[in-house]
């Protein structure tokens, strides 16, 4: 996770589910537990399994707000079940930096346009 600066690693069941989700938090707890066994540990002894998921329709306000409440920085995208992406917050606040430089160059253009 580390040498690749990714925050978490979806865990996958055999059939393609999600069937947990190892963050940097969940490694950090791991290693709080006992340093000494992490070299053996395997994702299912340190993974978060009950899940919080988006599904494609979710908007972005709503993704926020999952991942506020419940204090996590990465947002499995599910479909019927199936994985489809995931979201982090850095995603979600690019793009609602966009989305103001957006309206702003829209006021701009409207403030300055000829009368």
């Amino acid at each position: 996770m580390a040498g690749q600066r990714i925050g978490s690693v979806l865990v996958l069941a055999d059939d393609g589910s999600v069937a947990g989700i190892v963050s940097e938090r969940d490694v950090v707890k791991a290693v709080a537990a006992g340093p000494e066994r992490l070299a053996e540990a395997r994702a299912a002894d340190m993974m978060t399994r009950h899940v919080i998921a988006a599904s494609p329709e979710t908007s972005v306000d709503e993704a926020m707000e999952l991942m506020d409440s419940g204090y996590f920085r990465h947002l499995p995208v599910l479909e019927n079940g199936r994985l489809v992406g995931i979201i982090s917050i850095r995603d979600l606040v690019k793009y609602r930096i966009m989305q103001h430089e957006s309206d702003l160059d829209s006021l701009k253009r409207y403030i300055t346009r000829p009368s």
